[in-house]
């Protein structure tokens, strides 16, 4: 993080919007967990956080969620866990990532450079892309989204209907929109193979034969 740059301000504020969106979805999950095991907020709260592992932690909301609700939860939970195990990901990403400067030169010298503050992975080369301003707010919609997904279990597990819900009976809709690859490259266009030549048959090719041996032998004998 660059000291003392008031350049940087705008990107770092939503830095800190983006990640303050993100613990408005760990308080829904804590609510799940609390609904579930029909407990207190606070130890909800203490029960979620010390699992810091999140595949563990989505490993334990589907023993909990299955053991209520059968098998049939299963697809939804499962979609849920999987955008949440991508979402997870780029919220860390906002909390341990640089922010630099990116410059943008363009080929006519007359033009003053561009620059912009991006967030970049601490190691050169890692093959992550660079988190700006329209990255953030694609996060900030994936948080708004899986929430209400999430709230959606909340009410869930408080009400605990008989018959579950058409609705969770299927994956949710939403997929992830922020990521942290880079869109995989087009294939370079492979040479084309010349055609191939039909195979001849033995007439055929005692036929050719004959027909190379007569042109032979009026090239031979001449006009």
């Amino acid at each position: 993080m660059l000291d003392d740059d008031p350049d940087d301000a705008p990107l770092l504020q939503a830095v800190g919007r983006a990640i303050s969106d993100y613990a408005q979805v760990e308080f829904t999950l804590a609510s799940i967990l609390q609904n579930i095991l029909g407990i207190d907020f606070r130890q909800a709260h203490a029960i979620f956080f010390a699992i810091q592992n999140t595949r563990a932690r989505h490993e334990l909301y589907q023993t909990l969620l299955e053991l209520q609700f059968k098998s049939g939860i299963r697809k939804y939970w499962s979609s849920c866990g999987a955008f949440l195990q991508k979402l997870g990901l780029f919220r860390n990403a906002l909390a341990h990532w640089h922010a630099s400067v990116t410059m943008y030169v363009s080929k006519d010298e007359n033009e003053t450079p561009e620059s912009e503050y991006r967030l970049s992975h601490p190691v050169p080369g890692s093959g992550f892309r660079t988190i700006g301003l329209e990255d953030l707010k694609l996060f900030t919609a994936d948080c708004n989204a899986i929430r209400k997904d999430l709230t959606a279990l909340v009410f869930l597990t408080k009400e605990r209907p008989d018959a579950l819900p058409e609705i969770f009976l299927k994956p949710i809709s939403h997929r992830n929109q922020a990521d942290l690859r880079p869109p995989p490259r087009p294939k370079a266009p492979q040479p084309q193979r010349p055609p191939s030549l039909p195979k001849l048959s033995k007439a055929q090719k005692r036929a050719k034969a004959k027909k190379a041996a007569r042109l032979r032998a009026q090239a031979t004998k001449g006009p």
